[in-house]
């Protein structure tokens, strides 16, 4: 099956992923968002398919924290640190017999 992939501008951009300029800026810089194709002298796009992944993935991961989150809360309770509690027979105490 073949499909086919469109440029989209800024606006569309925008408003899909919800970030303001400067953030994607910042995001293409690290090579956390996919990198704009230059479409003319003053005119730049990204590919359809590569945002809609970008998305894809911001999803996956948030449901990822979401479940490590969620098992970390049905864990049961750790007992009480005992490291730096001294027992009686190291505090000079001598246990009675």
């Amino acid at each position: 099956m073949l499909t086919q992939d469109r440029f989209l501008r800024w606006p569309e951009v925008e408003r899909r992923v919800g970030c303001s300029k400067s953030k994607v800026r910042k995001l293409e810089a690290a090579g956390e968002f996919p990198r704009r194709v230059t479409l003319g002298p003053r005119a730049v796009g990204w590919l359809e398919s590569e945002i809609n992944q970008w998305i894809a993935k911001r999803a996956a991961e948030r449901d990822d924290v979401e479940a490590v989150a969620a098992t970390k809360l049905k864990r049961t309770p750790r007992k009480a640190p005992t490291e730096g509690v001294l027992l009686p027979e190291f505090r000079g105490e001598h246990p009675v017999p």
